[in-house]
């Protein structure tokens, strides 16, 4: 399997090659893992490790300038006067304003049948779909990534909103860069941690100890 995160610098690793490119003007970061041929444990531990090792941290840092949180270099400060370290939050309100103008309203949707147009309306209201729109929006204005994990059990249609802190998505290295799947990762202690991945027709779960994954059975996705 290969892997490919659009970062700068260049390495090749026991499962494929990564990559990097730069953007005029600065550095881009691509939040997608490019990957080519079947997904196994070794592949995906890569995949985790490329996550943890690049994408948390760059969307970590972003959430922390989103909260005011981001750290301030200390500069010599004139003697005799204090010298204050204030964080501004404009990137909170450049955020909450370009995404409000984005979706403040929802959203719509025409069919050509009334009556299927009926039953979205409903499934929006149900699933109060409208709002994790907007939250997704918010997390990609953030970060640069937002999903909507929508699913079907046997209790009927559901969907959340997918942290971006503890899920990425996994493209085909083809020309069309189609969605092979979406990775989403659940704390289970300070040692393990549990995930799940999300394929068309199936979900696998697994578990990874910080240094290899282990697959578990596959489940049909309904």
């Amino acid at each position: 399997m290969d892997f490919r995160e659009a970062v700068p610098g260049h390495r090749r690793g026991p499962h494929g090659t990564v990559g990097g490119r730069r953007r005029q003007g600065g550095m881009h970061m691509q939040q997608d893992i490019i990957c080519s041929g079947p997904l196994t444990e070794d592949g995906l531990t890569e995949a985790l490790e490329i996550f943890s090792r690049l994408l948390r941290p760059h969307r970590e840092r972003m959430y922390a300038y989103y909260r005011g949180e981001q750290s301030v270099p200390k500069g010599d400060a004139v003697q005799g006067r204090p010298n204050n370290l204030l964080r501004v939050p404009f990137p909170r309100y450049i955020t909450e304003v370009h995404t409000g103008y984005f979706l403040g309203r929802g959203p719509t949707v025409s069919f050509d049948k009334e009556a299927s147009g009926a039953v979205f309306d409903r499934i929006s209201g149900d699933l109060d779909l409208p709002h994790l729109l907007f939250d997704a929006a918010r997390d990609m204005s953030i970060c640069g990534m937002g999903d909507v994990l929508v699913w079907l059990d046997r209790t009927g249609l559901r969907a959340c909103r997918a942290d971006p802190l503890f899920c990425f998505t996994l493209h085909s290295d083809t020309g069309s860069g189609d969605l092979l799947g979406c990775i989403r990762l659940f704390r289970r202690g300070r040692e393990r941690t549990e995930g799940r991945v999300y394929l068309p027709e199936r979900t696998l779960p697994f578990s990874w100890d910080g240094q290899h994954v282990t697959l578990g059975a596959p489940e049909e996705n309904l």
